[in-house]
């Protein structure tokens, strides 16, 4: 960016050893100082603020500047404020500070401070550089080295100190953007912003995988019969009823939730029925019946009671092929 001679740093040091505290007593014929113009609370504030910036300790200080301003709104207290910030090497606050000083200072600036502000602004302006943001969305969020600072637009220029400055812009429904910039100073940096948009996923989108140990192992899902031994296929987002039932088996019953873009797959044991029952499954219509072991038995093993009524043979459990889906 800008590149400085022996005599510019000289001129830049001495503006910026001109960018000290204001004073605490008068001068000439100038305004009453801050120290006489301030009262209560807000001139206590002031006077601990003096006191850690000669102790060395700029954020106390700037804190107590702050507090003795949002009393008072003494524009001279932002002169004191720039002056810390500069001590932390914060100089686009402390030209932006300055710039406020300048606009709400009226007569109680004198015209020699005025000018030896200007110049310690422009001084300023080449130990930072301006961003313009193109193509960020309004409404997007705008964060330098994790600090978020506002949407688009932003009410206040982009301005980025020395260094090594991470700018990142977040847009709901987008794939954020981040970039890192290596900041000389002095002039303006234009970064051009893209915003991908995220992947869309289909409120439908879930898939489920089942496969159990048995053969001849039945699988529902929400009270429908899909397949034996193993089924997998999409299925709508939310939660489902997952039945496993086998001959001599204890029924397996499970709720799951599924979510949008998952794949969830179960593995599924039986356990044996101590108690024998049986359960029986045929088709009837299309449609898979289930019956226990006692309403079975009694149609194996009723006695026909007329030749012709009832057809021969015996009743025997149908499963159906693998696969299939909703």
């Amino acid at each position: 960016m800008t590149s400085f001679s022996g005599q510019s740093r000289l001129l830049v040091a001495c503006l910026f050893a001109s960018l000290c505290l204001l004073p605490a007593a008068a001068q000439g014929a100038a305004p009453p100082s801050l120290a006489q113009s301030l009262a209560g609370e807000a001139k206590a504030a002031y006077e601990s603020g003096r006191l850690l910036f000669e102790d060395g300790d700029s954020p106390g200080a700037l804190a107590k500047f702050s507090r003795a301003y949002d009393l008072s709104h003494d524009a001279r207290l932002l002169w004191n404020m720039a002056a810390c910030e500069k001590e932390l090497r914060h100089y686009s606050r402390a030209a932006t500070l300055i710039g406020r000083y300048l606009k709400e200072g009226g007569n109680a600036i004198s015209a020699e401070q005025r000018k030896s502000a200007f110049d310690t602004q422009s001084a300023l302006s080449a130990f930072y550089v301006s961003v313009k943001l193109t193509g960020a969305p309004t409404g997007a969020t705008v964060f330098v080295d994790g600090a978020q600072l506002g949407q688009v637009p932003l009410s206040e220029p982009l301005l980025l100190d020395l260094g090594s400055r991470r700018v990142r812009v977040e847009q709901t429904g987008f794939e954020p953007f981040e970039k890192r910039l290596d900041v000389s100073g002095g002039g303006e940096l234009e970064v051009e912003v893209y915003l991908t948009p995220l992947p869309t996923v289909s409120v439908a989108s879930a898939r489920l995988s089942i496969t159990t140990s048995g053969v001849r192992d039945i699988i529902a899902i929400d009270g429908k019969v899909l397949a034996s031994q193993r089924w997998e296929g999409p299925l709508a987002v939310g939660e489902h009823s997952i039945r496993v039932t086998a001959t001599d088996k204890k029924p397996y019953e499970s709720h799951m939730q599924l979510l949008p873009g998952s794949a969830r797959s179960l593995q599924i044991t039986l356990e044996d029925d101590s108690h024998g029952s049986t359960t029986w499954f045929w088709l009837a219509g299309g449609a898979v019946v289930v019956a226990g072991a006692a309403v079975g038995g009694y149609f194996l093993l009723k006695p026909q009671e007329s030749s012709g009524t009832h057809p021969d043979g015996k009743l025997a459990t149908v499963y159906l092929p693998l696969g299939g889906a909703l």
